[in-house]
C-alpha cells in the first residue's frame, strides 16, 4: 500500500487519485490526528460484498466447494446469460 503524508497528498492529490483508480491499490494518508485510506469505488464495493458474503453462514464454504466442482457438473451458457437461460428452462419449451 502507497503511503503518503496529509502534506504530499494535498500537493499531488490527483496522482493519488489516478494511482488508486487505475492500479486499484489503496492510498495510505497518514496525518498527524489519525490515517485514512484512499480507494477506488469498485475496490470498496468489491470489499463489501465480500464482508456481505462471508457474513452469511455457510456461503463461503458452498462457493469453494463449488469451486472444486469438476467441469462436466456445470451447465454451459452459451453465448446465453443467466437470466435469458434461466427464462428458456423454465418455460417447459
Amino acid at each position: 500500500m502507497t503511503m503518503v503524508n496529509a502534506s504530499n497528498f494535498r500537493k499531488d492529490m490527483f496522482k493519488y487519485l489516478e494511482y488508486a483508480l487505475r492500479f486499484s491499490e489503496p492510498v495510505k494518508i497518514v496525518t498527524k490526528s489519525g490515517n485514512y485510506v484512499l480507494m477506488s469505488d469498485a475496490e470498496y464495493r468489491g470489499m463489501m460484498e465480500t464482508l456481505y458474503i462471508e457474513s452469511i453462514p455457510g456461503m463461503k464454504e458452498s462457493i469453494l466447494e463449488a469451486s472444486r466442482a469438476p467441469e462436466e457438473d456445470f451447465i454451459p451458457l452459451g453465448e446465453r446469460t443467466l437470466d435469458q437461460f434461466f427464462a428458456e428452462e423454465c418455460s417447459g419449451d
